[in-house]
Parts: C-alpha cells; sequence; structure tokens
C-alpha cells in the first residue's frame, strides 16, 4: 500500500467518499459515529486543510484514508505546539478491512511524525467504541486522559511515542 498526501479537490472528495461508506455501514450496523453532513467535501474542507488528508492507495484505488493534523487546540488544547501529530477520521473501505491496513496506515503516520520531529501521534476515540479501542491499545497507543467533550462524546485521549523502536510490524 502506498499513501500519499492529498493534493487537489478531487482526493479531498475521494477522501469524503470513504469516510461516507465507513459512516453509512456503521450506522447500517448500529453503531452510528459520524454524521454524513459532517463528512461532505465542503464541510470537511472548512475543518481542514487539503494537505492534512492522506489517501491510502492499493493498485491504484483509494482503500484508506486518515487527517494529520500539526495541532489540535479543540480536543487537545493544553498540549505544548510542535510535540504531536494528530491522527483524525481514519477510515478504511469496507471491503478491505482485515487486511492489515490500519497497523500500516498507523506505521505510516508514525514515521510522519517521527521525519517531521515530532514525539508523539495522538488521537481520541469515542469511549463507547470498545474495538476500536482496543485496535489503538493493541497497536501501542496509551491512554492518557478520558473526558467528555462538549458534554456529549465520553471520550479517551491516547498517545504513542514515536520513536523508531516502538514502531509496530
Amino acid at each position: 500500500m502506498n499513501i500519499i498526501q492529498a493534493t487537489k479537490e478531487t482526493d479531498l472528495f475521494t477522501a469524503s467518499a470513504i469516510m461516507t461508506e465507513v459512516a453509512e455501514w456503521l450506522t447500517k450496523t448500529d453503531q452510528p459515529f459520524w454524521s454524513i453532513e459532517e463528512l461532505t467535501p465542503e464541510h470537511l474542507a472548512q475543518s481542514y486543510q487539503l494537505n492534512e488528508f492522506f489517501l491510502g492507495i492499493i493498485e491504484d484505488k483509494p482503500v484508506a484514508v486518515m487527517v494529520l493534523k500539526w495541532e489540535d487546540p479543540l480536543f487537545w488544547p493544553d498540549a505544548a505546539p510542535g510535540e504531536a501529530v494528530y491522527l483524525h477520521k481514519f477510515s478504511i473501505r469496507n471491503n478491505f478491512r482485515g487486511q492489515q491496513l490500519s497497523q500500516k496506515m498507523l506505521n505510516w503516520a508514525m514515521d510522519y511524525a517521527h521525519q517531521n520531529d515530532r514525539k508523539y501521534l495522538r488521537l481520541d476515540c469515542d469511549a463507547d467504541r470498545p474495538k476500536l479501542n482496543r485496535i489503538y491499545q493493541n497497536f501501542g497507543f496509551k491512554p492518557v486522559d478520558r473526558r467528555m467533550v462538549d458534554e456529549v462524546y465520553d471520550t479517551i485521549f491516547y498517545q504513542l511515542d514515536v520513536t523508531p523502536q516502538t514502531k509496530t510490524q
């Protein structure tokens, strides 16, 4: 799998399509997560810069997406500037689940953070998603905080030291 940084508007539409596919599947399986409205290209463009989107590509087909931000004052208001990369909207197309793509994407994100002199890769996760939390914990992320976000979302905050010896195969 190759991972590319988004550079053109069509990449944003591709990212939106992948996230929407995942959100629709989650809703169908009684695990609603993101609203479809927040995943439109227009809404995503208001929330993130184009160069913050990274697409996982297999045989010229986009199969995964993640957003990597340099700062995240909304979810990590007390974090020191320049110490982490923040992962959001991590999504893998349904017919590619179970192929270790999560590990490949997360390893790539670790390398990206390390190459850019960041100490941590950080993310937040809904506490009511035990399977997703286990994926992150099994990868090596450590919970560093748990709190309510917007007085509605019980959220666990994770970080992973991105020094080379922590890389998972």
